[in-house]
């Protein structure tokens, strides 16, 4: 079991993510970009260390801390999949076209990053805050430090941010913070991200 008396102050916490994220956001911007190098930066920043955090801060199993012992759970996973596509269908404004998607993005969109983001925010943040501020707290903090990684990665690849795709960053990382407190299992955040990689990337709504 996890020690739950375990607690990490939760600007600490903030603190050290930070100033991760500021290190991948410069790492990201002052090399050329390349799906490779973007995957490689993100199992090195952002999976490897947070797996060694998991490892060292609790006296649980990693796999424990991270909520990794749990099977998914098929209900959310299918009912997530389904206002996806839904989502997807009514955003491409009734001219969406079906992808073919190709074998680096399906390794890179919706095998690893699903795994090494979910981990890292999710797993790792997540949890951390929870032991030292109330859910909702920790899971709007952990939404917003979520939305922050992503608008280097989407300036590296030329588009830009924009208001729709940071609000439904927020509320993605949202409900996948409910996710994991009502399942207890990571691997069901883990597939409904690549479930939503994967719709979007098929249906070409969002980029």
């Amino acid at each position: 079991m996890i020690d739950t008396h375990e607690r990490y102050a939760p600007a600490t916490v903030v603190l050290v993510v930070s100033v991760w994220l500021g290190l991948w956001a410069i790492l990201l911007l002052v090399s050329p970009y390349s799906t490779l190098l973007s995957l490689a930066l993100k199992v090195s920043l952002w999976g490897i260390p947070s797996y060694v955090f998991a490892r060292l801060a609790s006296r649980a199993q990693p796999a424990e801390f991270l909520r990794l012992v749990t099977p998914p759970r098929g209900r959310w996973i299918w009912m997530a999949a389904v206002f996806l596509t839904g989502y997807a269908a009514v955003t491409g404004g009734g001219s969406v076209r079906l992808h073919l998607p190709s074998l680096s993005f399906v390794v890179s969109a919706v095998l690893v990053s699903p795994l090494v983001e979910e981990v890292a925010f999710r797993g790792m943040i997540l949890q951390s805050l929870m032991r030292g501020t109330p859910f909702w707290v920790s899971n709007s903090v952990t939404a917003v430090l979520f939305l922050l990684y992503h608008l280097p990665l989407w300036v590296a690849r030329g588009h830009g941010a924009s208001v729709l795709g940071s609000l439904w960053i927020l509320l993605f990382a949202l409900f996948l913070g409910i996710c994991l407190r009502r399942t207890r299992s990571l691997w069901t955040c883990i597939a409904i991200h690549a479930t939503q990689n994967l719709v979007f990337g098929v249906m070409l709504t969002v980029r």
